[in-house]
Protein backbone atom coordinates (compact mmCIF):
# COMPACT_ATOMS: atom_id res chain seq x y z
CA UNK A 1 0.00 0.00 0.00
CA UNK A 2 1.12 3.56 -0.58
CA UNK A 3 2.99 5.30 2.22
CA UNK A 4 2.34 8.74 0.71
CA UNK A 5 -0.72 9.45 2.78
CA UNK A 6 -1.01 11.99 5.56
CA UNK A 7 -3.97 12.12 7.92
CA UNK A 8 -5.68 14.73 10.07
CA UNK A 9 -7.77 12.79 12.57
CA UNK A 10 -10.30 14.66 14.70
CA UNK A 11 -11.13 13.29 18.15
CA UNK A 12 -12.84 15.68 20.55
CA UNK A 13 -15.27 13.58 22.58
CA UNK A 14 -17.90 16.31 22.40
CA UNK A 15 -21.51 15.32 23.21
CA UNK A 16 -23.71 13.74 20.53
CA UNK A 17 -25.89 16.83 20.44
CA UNK A 18 -22.91 18.77 19.06
CA UNK A 19 -21.21 16.02 17.01
CA UNK A 20 -24.32 14.16 16.01
CA UNK A 21 -23.06 11.36 13.80
CA UNK A 22 -19.41 10.88 14.66
CA UNK A 23 -18.25 7.56 16.16
CA UNK A 24 -17.73 7.38 19.93
CA UNK A 25 -14.37 8.91 20.77
CA UNK A 26 -13.09 5.70 22.37
CA UNK A 27 -13.68 3.86 19.08
CA UNK A 28 -12.04 6.72 17.19
CA UNK A 29 -8.95 6.36 19.38
CA UNK A 30 -8.68 2.69 18.36
CA UNK A 31 -8.90 3.69 14.70
CA UNK A 32 -6.24 6.35 15.18
CA UNK A 33 -3.87 3.84 16.77
CA UNK A 34 -4.47 1.43 13.89
CA UNK A 35 -3.58 4.06 11.27
CA UNK A 36 -0.49 5.16 13.22
CA UNK A 37 0.68 1.53 13.37
CA UNK A 38 -0.03 0.92 9.68
CA UNK A 39 1.84 4.06 8.53
CA UNK A 40 3.64 5.78 11.41
CA UNK A 41 2.78 8.25 14.16
CA UNK A 42 4.31 10.99 11.98
CA UNK A 43 1.71 10.26 9.27
CA UNK A 44 -1.16 11.29 11.55
CA UNK A 45 -2.03 14.52 13.36
CA UNK A 46 -4.56 14.42 16.18
CA UNK A 47 -6.97 17.34 15.95
CA UNK A 48 -8.62 18.16 19.26
CA UNK A 49 -10.29 20.85 17.30
CA UNK A 50 -12.32 22.87 17.96
CA UNK A 51 -12.39 23.21 21.71
CA UNK A 52 -16.07 23.99 22.18
CA UNK A 53 -17.11 25.22 25.63
CA UNK A 54 -20.82 25.67 26.24
CA UNK A 55 -23.18 26.16 29.15
CA UNK A 56 -23.40 22.36 29.35
CA UNK A 57 -19.79 21.48 28.46
CA UNK A 58 -17.40 23.17 30.91
CA UNK A 59 -13.67 23.23 30.25
CA UNK A 60 -13.11 20.77 33.09
CA UNK A 61 -15.05 18.12 31.15
CA UNK A 62 -13.05 18.87 28.01
CA UNK A 63 -9.83 18.65 30.02
CA UNK A 64 -10.84 15.23 31.38
CA UNK A 65 -11.63 13.87 27.91
CA UNK A 66 -8.40 15.34 26.51
CA UNK A 67 -6.40 13.63 29.26
CA UNK A 68 -8.01 10.27 28.52
CA UNK A 69 -7.34 10.64 24.80
CA UNK A 70 -3.72 11.72 25.29
CA UNK A 71 -3.04 8.86 27.66
CA UNK A 72 -4.39 6.26 25.21
CA UNK A 73 -2.63 7.86 22.22
CA UNK A 74 0.76 7.87 23.91
CA UNK A 75 3.31 6.37 21.53
CA UNK A 76 0.95 6.63 18.56
CA UNK A 77 0.72 10.43 18.43
CA UNK A 78 3.34 13.17 18.52
CA UNK A 79 1.32 16.22 17.47
CA UNK A 80 -2.05 17.62 18.52
CA UNK A 81 -3.66 20.62 16.83
CA UNK A 82 -6.11 22.75 18.75
CA UNK A 83 -8.22 25.83 18.16
CA UNK A 84 -11.19 27.31 19.94
CA UNK A 85 -14.54 27.33 18.20
CA UNK A 86 -15.35 30.33 16.02
CA UNK A 87 -19.03 31.06 15.76
CA UNK A 88 -19.51 31.70 12.06
CA UNK A 89 -23.06 32.66 11.14
CA UNK A 90 -23.78 29.18 9.81
CA UNK A 91 -22.44 27.59 13.01
CA UNK A 92 -24.51 29.91 15.18
CA UNK A 93 -27.56 29.05 13.07
CA UNK A 94 -26.97 25.30 13.47
CA UNK A 95 -26.41 25.52 17.23
CA UNK A 96 -29.65 27.41 17.69
CA UNK A 97 -31.64 25.17 15.36
CA UNK A 98 -30.37 21.75 16.41
CA UNK A 99 -29.18 22.01 20.03
CA UNK A 100 -29.92 23.41 23.46
CA UNK A 101 -26.29 24.52 23.96
CA UNK A 102 -25.16 28.11 24.34
CA UNK A 103 -21.55 28.48 23.24
CA UNK A 104 -19.42 30.34 25.78
CA UNK A 105 -17.80 33.63 24.74
CA UNK A 106 -14.39 33.74 26.42
CA UNK A 107 -11.65 36.36 26.67
CA UNK A 108 -8.24 35.58 25.19
CA UNK A 109 -6.51 35.34 28.57
CA UNK A 110 -8.93 32.60 29.60
CA UNK A 111 -8.52 30.51 26.45
CA UNK A 112 -4.75 31.04 26.59
CA UNK A 113 -4.76 29.54 30.05
CA UNK A 114 -6.90 26.63 28.86
CA UNK A 115 -4.55 25.99 25.93
CA UNK A 116 -1.53 25.96 28.25
CA UNK A 117 -3.29 23.45 30.51
CA UNK A 118 -3.97 21.14 27.57
CA UNK A 119 -0.36 21.49 26.41
CA UNK A 120 0.93 20.54 29.85
CA UNK A 121 -1.23 17.41 29.84
CA UNK A 122 -0.15 16.46 26.32
CA UNK A 123 3.53 16.86 27.18
CA UNK A 124 3.21 14.14 29.82
CA UNK A 125 2.41 11.69 27.02
CA UNK A 126 5.02 12.87 24.51
CA UNK A 127 2.60 15.01 22.47
CA UNK A 128 3.31 18.56 21.32
CA UNK A 129 0.34 20.92 21.06
CA UNK A 130 0.04 23.30 18.09
CA UNK A 131 -2.43 26.14 17.52
CA UNK A 132 -4.28 26.31 14.21
CA UNK A 133 -5.06 29.91 13.15
CA UNK A 134 -5.20 30.98 16.78
CA UNK A 135 -1.92 32.86 17.22
CA UNK A 136 -3.04 34.34 20.53
CA UNK A 137 -2.67 30.82 21.97
CA UNK A 138 1.05 30.64 21.19
CA UNK A 139 3.38 30.27 24.16
CA UNK A 140 6.41 28.33 25.31
CA UNK A 141 4.24 25.19 25.32
CA UNK A 142 1.92 25.86 22.34
CA UNK A 143 3.58 26.10 18.93
CA UNK A 144 2.25 27.62 15.69
CA UNK A 145 0.58 25.02 13.50
CA UNK A 146 1.02 24.33 9.82
CA UNK A 147 -1.66 21.80 8.91
CA UNK A 148 -0.22 21.30 5.41
CA UNK A 149 3.55 21.66 5.71
CA UNK A 150 5.39 20.82 2.49
CA UNK A 151 8.80 20.76 4.17
CA UNK A 152 7.69 18.18 6.72
CA UNK A 153 5.92 16.11 4.06
CA UNK A 154 9.01 16.17 1.86
CA UNK A 155 11.01 14.64 4.70
CA UNK A 156 8.25 12.21 5.68
CA UNK A 157 7.84 10.89 2.14
CA UNK A 158 11.54 11.26 1.25
CA UNK A 159 10.48 13.27 -1.78
CA UNK A 160 12.39 16.52 -2.47
CA UNK A 161 9.91 17.42 -5.24
CA UNK A 162 7.38 18.34 -2.54
CA UNK A 163 8.30 22.01 -2.16
CA UNK A 164 5.26 24.28 -2.03
CA UNK A 165 5.53 27.88 -0.81
CA UNK A 166 3.70 29.27 2.18
CA UNK A 167 0.15 30.09 1.07
CA UNK A 168 -2.22 30.92 3.95
CA UNK A 169 -5.91 30.31 3.32
CA UNK A 170 -7.04 32.66 6.08
CA UNK A 171 -5.67 34.94 8.80
CA UNK A 172 -2.86 33.37 10.89
CA UNK A 173 -2.79 30.23 8.71
CA UNK A 174 0.64 28.59 8.47
CA UNK A 175 -0.08 26.20 5.59
CA UNK A 176 1.81 25.54 2.37
CA UNK A 177 0.14 25.80 -1.03
CA UNK A 178 -1.95 22.71 -1.71
CA UNK A 179 -4.91 21.39 -3.67
CA UNK A 180 -8.15 21.22 -1.72
CA UNK A 181 -10.13 18.11 -2.61
CA UNK A 182 -12.80 18.80 -0.03
CA UNK A 183 -16.26 20.05 -0.94
CA UNK A 184 -18.66 22.17 1.07
CA UNK A 185 -21.94 20.61 2.22
CA UNK A 186 -20.91 16.97 1.75
CA UNK A 187 -20.12 15.72 5.27
CA UNK A 188 -22.97 13.90 7.00
CA UNK A 189 -21.43 13.87 10.48
CA UNK A 190 -23.57 16.86 11.44
CA UNK A 191 -21.08 18.68 13.69
CA UNK A 192 -22.78 21.93 14.60
CA UNK A 193 -19.59 24.00 14.78
CA UNK A 194 -18.52 23.08 11.24
CA UNK A 195 -17.89 26.00 8.86
CA UNK A 196 -18.02 23.71 5.80
CA UNK A 197 -21.72 22.88 6.12
CA UNK A 198 -24.34 25.60 5.78
CA UNK A 199 -27.02 23.19 6.94
CA UNK A 200 -26.53 19.64 8.19
CA UNK A 201 -29.69 18.33 6.53
CA UNK A 202 -28.58 19.63 3.13
CA UNK A 203 -25.11 18.17 3.70
CA UNK A 204 -26.53 14.76 4.61
CA UNK A 205 -28.65 14.78 1.46
CA UNK A 206 -25.67 15.67 -0.70
CA UNK A 207 -23.56 12.97 0.91
CA UNK A 208 -26.18 10.34 0.08
CA UNK A 209 -26.08 11.35 -3.59
CA UNK A 210 -22.29 11.02 -4.00
CA UNK A 211 -21.29 8.12 -6.22
CA UNK A 212 -18.97 6.01 -4.07
CA UNK A 213 -17.32 4.65 -7.21
CA UNK A 214 -15.87 8.09 -7.86
CA UNK A 215 -12.44 8.84 -6.42
CA UNK A 216 -13.42 12.36 -5.40
CA UNK A 217 -16.33 14.12 -3.72
CA UNK A 218 -18.68 14.57 -6.66
CA UNK A 219 -16.05 14.15 -9.36
CA UNK A 220 -13.67 11.57 -10.76
CA UNK A 221 -10.09 11.83 -11.99
CA UNK A 222 -9.45 9.49 -14.91
CA UNK A 223 -6.13 7.98 -15.98
CA UNK A 224 -5.34 11.10 -18.03
CA UNK A 225 -5.83 13.35 -14.97
CA UNK A 226 -8.98 14.80 -16.51
CA UNK A 227 -11.85 15.79 -14.25
CA UNK A 228 -15.13 14.01 -14.91
CA UNK A 229 -18.11 15.38 -12.90
CA UNK A 230 -20.13 12.67 -11.20
CA UNK A 231 -23.43 13.92 -12.57
CA UNK A 232 -22.40 13.62 -16.20
CA UNK A 233 -19.32 12.50 -18.07
CA UNK A 234 -20.22 15.00 -20.80
CA UNK A 235 -19.91 18.11 -18.64
CA UNK A 236 -16.73 20.11 -19.09
CA UNK A 237 -14.64 22.19 -16.72
CA UNK A 238 -15.03 25.92 -16.88
CA UNK A 239 -12.11 28.23 -17.60
CA UNK A 240 -11.29 28.80 -13.96
CA UNK A 241 -10.56 25.12 -13.47
CA UNK A 242 -13.33 24.40 -11.01
CA UNK A 243 -15.99 21.78 -11.54
CA UNK A 244 -19.75 21.71 -11.19
CA UNK A 245 -19.35 19.44 -8.19
CA UNK A 246 -16.30 19.45 -5.96
CA UNK A 247 -13.49 21.92 -5.48
CA UNK A 248 -10.38 20.24 -6.78
CA UNK A 249 -8.19 22.84 -8.42
CA UNK A 250 -5.37 22.20 -10.84
CA UNK A 251 -2.00 23.80 -10.19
Amino acid sequence: FTKKLFFHFTITGLPDEIEQHTPPYKEAIDDYIYIAARYSPDHVIWRFDPVCITDKVPFELIETIFTECAEKLEGSCSKCYISFVQMYKKALFNFRKYSSHEVAVLENDIVNNYAARLAAIAAKYGIQVYACCNDHLLSDSVMKGSCINSSEMSKLFNDPSINSPHNPTRKECGCSKSIDIGTYNTCAHGCLYCYANADKEKAAGTAREIDKNMNGLGFHIDDKSSIVPASSTKKKENKSGDKSQGVLYKK
